[in-house]
């Protein structure tokens, strides 16, 4: 599996932008979906949500808005840290929500009723956040805020950007927890969890984030004028 991984890796400068949009799509939808399996696993708030919701309780806005906000200003930090932001960075913003929200619509997934079966299903839906992650990074137009200030500190500190992932979100859960947000089995688990499962993903794929080149907006029209321009100079 790691060397048809590592064959695709190689090939992705090749792949088409219509291939990399997919990825990118599917990346964020299984980041979403990931996320639901989670909620469903009943056994407390993943640690962003516990900040997102400690938001709400301090300022009284949904916890859609805070989570919306959230991402702006650490949007700001990645720039700050000179991350690259692109497409996928605007659509991690604007689409899980979304994405989520259908999820949910459909109520195809049950709601687990014990804790050992609740967290079979909260160590399934961060696999699938996990895989999620991998591909829309691995589709190379930004990654999503949250995900870029995971790869930036990685590049900063040297450490693995799974364990990074895992300070990041102790933080978050930690000022949410005094903020009044839900803290649970689950929120513990997913705090440490969440990051392990990426890092396990990572190692799976032999996928490096930190050696990743992002396309931000100015790689993106340079590079879709040159092919433009390609196509009719073969035209």
């Amino acid at each position: 599996m790691g060397k048809w991984f590592e064959k695709m890796k190689d090939q992705h400068r090749r792949e088409g932008y219509g291939l990399r949009i997919v990825l990118m799509l599917l990346g964020l939808f299984l980041c979403a979906l990931g996320s639901v399996i989670t909620m469903r696993a009943n056994l407390g708030f993943t640690p962003w949500n516990v900040f997102h919701q400690g938001i709400h309780n301090v300022t009284g806005i949904t916890i859609g808005t805070a989570n919306t906000l959230v991402g702006m200003f650490i949007l700001c930090i990645d720039l700050l840290l000179r991350e690259r932001i692109g497409l996928g960075s605007i659509c991690n913003m604007l689409l899980i929500g979304p994405f989520t929200d259908f999820v949910i619509w459909t109520d195809v997934l049950p709601t687990m009723d014990t804790w050992y079966t609740g967290l079979l299903m909260l160590v399934a839906g961060m696999m699938v956040v996990g895989f999620g992650t991998y591909l829309y990074i691995r589709s190379q137009f930004g990654a999503g805020p949250r995900d870029s200030l995971m790869v930036a500190t990685a590049r900063k500190t040297h450490f693995k950007p799974g364990y990074c992932r895992i300070a990041i979100e102790a933080t978050v859960t930690l000022l949410g927890f005094f903020m009044g947000g839900p803290v649970g089995l689950g929120t513990l688990v997913g705090a440490f969890g969440q990051g392990l499962c990426l890092q396990l993903i990572f190692q799976l794929t032999r996928f490096k984030p930190t050696e990743i080149h992002h396309e931000n907006f100015v790689d993106l029209w340079r590079n879709l004028k040159n092919g433009q321009a390609a196509g009719k100079k073969i035209g």
